[in-house]
């Protein structure tokens, strides 16, 4: 019995922890509280415009407004905090498009002026949706631009500097109609400070004037700055979320002349980050890079999402040196007693990074590419001995021209 009893507490307690799906109104009278912290999901995409259509008769050259609502879902929240607030909004389905906009609460006379335009959205994105970034929409720390209009363009827009407590509400509209599960995560971000110098690997000069880039993990670029000219030192205000532990980012240097860096950094908001040192190669006739971001799901010939960031990187050095040829070599973790397998398999991957680059405009006469199977598998980091780690699915390129 006591069995029996226990066994029904921990599923009491188990059903507690599952977060009940919020529902989705499509009217600003009716919208739907939204705690401003966390993920939340939702099993589908908003249907219809609900029984008041408070948004339409737009221009479509509108930099504020969607056009008119679609498939629109309205929900409130009252901000948490002093700090920046960011939100992301992403649909399962990454051939929807959602588009959303953001008011500020006024008083009870509010979704009328919304209505009648009295009151004007804050915060608006009508971008037309990017498979590349997950067709994601929302907020961003590392935007300057508050309204983005329909169209090519950053699919992120500023970020929200509220006073804790103010009331906001969230007009979010599938314009495409495309029946998709989504996502809504909401954040904080702090500033700390990041400092360091960028030198020359050859003669440890100091490099000026090199592209400093503090991001996260996915690529998202939260701020940037320049390396001082004559020194080669940088100092710069990187937002990072607030957590009461140190989280992983992405410091990011390149200069036309050099190889890339990317150095993961932990950070939070209570501690500087001081006295970086980076070293860049600088490009040259048979020099070799590891692209160590570059790594590919295991037995395919996939990328892991992570590695976007560096697909992006590299596409930015060879549109910024237009005399610039390289060689892309393809690994494998192993060869699992087939080598014609791994063989294809790393031929495969280094023929993936060269199809990216020719599909954004870098001809294929200045790459050509390789696969090594599993003949040149990496020792494993911080250790002697050869490793079936991921990190040996992988790729390499050679600078051949320069």
């Amino acid at each position: 019995m006591k069995r029996l009893l226990l066994s029904l507490f921990i599923l009491f307690l188990c059903c507690q922890c599952i977060a009940q799906e919020l529902p989705l109104n499509g009217d600003c009278a009716n919208a739907v509280e939204i705690a401003p912290k966390g993920k939340h999901s939702f099993s589908s995409s908003p249907v219809g415009f609900g029984d008041e259509l408070e948004i339409s008769g737009n221009s479509l050259r509108s930099k504020q407004y969607i056009r008119q609502e679609h498939n629109s879902a309205w929900f409130w929240f009252d901000a948490l905090s002093d700090d920046q607030l960011v939100f992301k909004i992403y649909p399962r389905d990454t051939k929807a498009d959602f588009d959303f906009m953001l008011f500020k609460y006024t008083d009870e006379n509010f979704c009328a002026d919304v209505k009648s335009k009295k009151t004007k959205p804050i915060r608006s994105n009508i971008s037309r949706n990017k498979p590349d970034e997950f067709s994601a929409t929302g907020l961003s720390v590392g935007s300057n631009e508050e309204y983005v209009k329909a169209g090519i363009g950053n699919h992120l827009s500023k970020a929200l500097s509220p006073t804790k407590g103010e009331r906001y509400y969230l007009l979010i509209d599938n314009e495409n109609g495309v029946d998709s599960a989504f996502r809504i995560l909401f954040d904080y971000y702090r500033s700390t400070v990041v400092s360091g110098v960028v030198e020359d690997e050859e003669t440890g000069k100091p490099i000026g004037g090199a592209a400093v880039y503090w991001e996260e993990k996915t690529g998202e670029v939260l701020a940037k700055t320049t390396s001082d000219p004559i020194t080669g030192e940088y100092t710069l205000d990187a937002p990072v979320r607030m957590s009461p532990a140190k989280r992983p980012y992405s410091l990011a240097i390149s200069t036309p002349s050099h190889f890339f860096s990317e150095q993961m950094v932990m950070a939070s908001d209570k501690k500087p980050v001081l006295e970086l040192k980076t070293i860049l190669p600088k490009l040259k006739k048979g020099k070799k890079m590891i692209l160590r971001n570059i790594l590919f799901m295991g037995g395919q010939s996939k990328p892991l999402p992570s590695s976007k960031p560096s697909f992006r990187r590299l596409h930015r050095l060879m549109k910024a040196n237009k005399n610039l040829e390289i060689k892309i070599e393809g690994h494998t973790n192993g060869c699992l007693g087939d080598i014609e397998y791994s063989q294809q398999l790393s031929e495969n991957r280094a023929n993936r990074v060269l199809l990216y680059l020719a599909d954004r405009g870098i001809a294929k006469s200045r790459i050509t590419s390789e696969g090594f199977n599993c003949s040149r598998m990496l020792p494993k980091p911080g250790a002697t001995q050869v490793s079936t780690g991921g990190h040996n699915r992988r790729v390499e390129f050679i600078v051949t021209n320069f």
